[in-house]
């Protein structure tokens, strides 16, 4: 049982917990509006993120590796230390990077069903590629307190599910892409992860079995002396 225990701390604990640091200090640099002070989040919390994921993969690659009078019993996996190395840099880039400004983003949305009672076509406006792209703006009557209007690159539909910020402070189009960009970052942060965690487990797994069988047999018994 204690072994089990600890290919499941390695295989899952450990990287768990770097990706929560990762993301922790994503949200202190966003939410804790401290200034010129801001860097020291990144001084102090980038270094502790790279330490514990280093800690991760080595422990993937070490694990049940131990000392015998002999040497050693296993031997470290270089291999399972760079996949699971390379699979744990992507994790942490989507979930810290893109996923956590995304969910925050969509922590404070509210959805709403519109009906699109106008549209009217405004004049062009200039797109990322240096032309010009058509603007639609949208008078709506949306359930609740949701926007009274919309501009879009196209007509919408006449009746449309919106994301929309209660306060006011971030705009349906904003919204819409934090929605995109969550649903990137969940897939970039799920895929490498079930990759980490299906080579440390595997790893831990054959551990656990080539140590049994590498165990010494417990030798017979000596009869008590009767003198």
């Amino acid at each position: 049982m204690v072994r089990i225990g600890r290919v499941l701390l390695v295989a899952l604990v450990l990287p768990a917990l770097t990706l929560a640091l990762a993301s922790t200090v994503t949200l202190l640099a966003i939410q804790a509006d401290l200034g010129w002070w801001d860097w020291l989040v990144f001084v102090l919390g980038i270094p502790l993120v790279l330490v514990s994921g280093a800690f991760s993969v080595r422990a993937v690659s070490t694990m049940l590796v131990r000392a015998t009078e002999n040497g050693t019993a296993g031997e470290p996996s270089e291999g399972a230390a760079w996949i699971c190395g390379f699979a744990l840099v992507y994790a942490v880039v989507f979930s810290a990077v893109m996923g956590t400004p995304a969910w925050l983003l969509l922590h404070r949305a509210q959805t709403t069903e519109c009906e699109v009672l106008d549209t009217a076509r405004g004049p062009d406006e200039p797109d990322d590629d240096g032309g010009t792209q058509p603007v639609y703006h949208h008078r709506l009557a949306c359930a609740g307190a949701g926007p009274t209007d919309y501009a879009a690159a196209e007509p919408l539909p006449a009746v449309v599910t919106l994301d929309y910020d209660p306060s006011g402070e971030v705009s349906p189009d904003d919204l819409a892409s934090a929605r995109s960009l969550a649903a990137i970052a969940t897939w970039g942060t799920g895929v490498p992860m079930a990759i980490y965690l299906l080579v440390a487990f595997g790893r831990g797994f054959f551990r656990l079995r080539t140590s049994a069988a590498s165990s010494p047999a417990p030798g017979p018994r000596s009869a008590p002396d009767s003198r």
